[in-house]
């Protein structure tokens, strides 16, 4: 939101993201115990089984006013959504953050630059991504 129109009255919104919960699992991935114990950060078990879906944020739509393009870029709205996301983390814990996006070389290089690091791909579909908050 602009906050300088904000306090003339006007309502702008520059950009937005939405955030959500996810169950990420793990068993859909494909992936080694290396690196599931990687990715979930030791090897939880629940009556001696091991844990293979746990919960995420999920960073889902983004999306940025035209109008405002040269006011705010990509990187600051995801920081932004991040900024929110740690706030939860420290009331209710959690250490993932998932998006999704569409497989286009120029949106995977923009996750990638902001520390994402892609975890399941399919070639004409979507992409998860994920970053470890701390």
């Amino acid at each position: 939101m602009d906050e300088e129109q904000f306090a003339n009255g006007k309502f702008v919104i520059l950009a937005y993201f939405t955030i959500a919960l996810k169950v990420l699992k793990i068993s859909e991935l494909g992936l080694s115990n290396r690196a599931i114990k990687e990715l979930d950060g030791f090897s939880a078990k629940m009556d001696g089984e091991v844990i293979y879906d746990f919960p995420v944020y999920l960073i889902g739509q983004v999306a940025k006013n035209d109008t405002y393009k040269n006011v705010i870029n990509g990187e600051a709205i995801i920081d932004r959504a991040i900024s929110v996301i740690s706030f939860a983390q420290e009331m209710v814990g959690g250490r993932v953050v998932l998006v999704e996006c569409e497989n286009v070389p120029y949106l995977l290089d923009f996750y990638k630059k902001l520390g994402f690091k892609i975890i399941k791909e399919d070639a004409d579909k979507y992409v998860q991504l994920i970053k470890w908050i701390i």
